[in-house]
């Protein structure tokens, strides 16, 4: 075997290796409940949970439940912000809003919401805002029943989680 057969197999075995598999992230609707689209979503390979998306004048708002540790988020699209301390004003139906603490993530700024916050957008008729670092954000529910979106959400991750 010569030293060129010898470089040319370690070359090929180098190219034909396998390579970690980056962070893998897909997508997947489930369903609808009136402006909602009911998202499946998998991370690594795996499924992580389901969301509830609505698009409006500024973007995407996602509510989402986490299959881990069964917690709702909320996130709205990316915004450098400003301030220190990044802070989320959640309002809904045009009433004012409850300010909660942002995770500062410049792509999709997000907290997770507490009981007594879902509850309430269980309950909103006709919107929800969001005002975050001087940038205000609404989307229009349409009258949707919220506890069908939500049902929905816990539903999605049931069905994946086999339980």
């Amino acid at each position: 075997m010569t030293a060129r057969t010898v470089i040319f197999a370690a070359t090929a075995l180098l190219v034909a290796a396998p390579t970690a598999a980056p962070a893998q992230y897909a997508a997947a609707k489930y369903g609808q409940q009136g402006p909602f689209q009911i998202t499946m979503i998998n991370e690594g390979g795996k499924f992580s949970r389901c969301a509830a998306d609505i698009n409006g004048p500024g973007g995407m708002m996602r509510i989402a439940w986490f299959a881990v540790d069964r917690t709702y988020w909320v996130s709205i699209p990316g915004h450098a912000y400003k301030g220190l301390a990044p802070q989320l004003k959640i309002g809904l139906d045009g009433a004012q809003g409850e300010i909660v603490a942002g995770n500062g993530n410049v792509q999709r700024p997000g907290t997770k919401l507490s009981n007594q916050m879902v509850d309430a957008i269980m309950k909103a008729k006709s919107s929800i805002e969001i005002d975050y670092d001087g940038v205000r954000f609404k989307w229009l529910t349409q009258g949707v029943d919220m506890t069908n979106v939500f049902v929905a959400m816990e539903n999605c991750v049931n069905k994946n989680t086999g339980r």
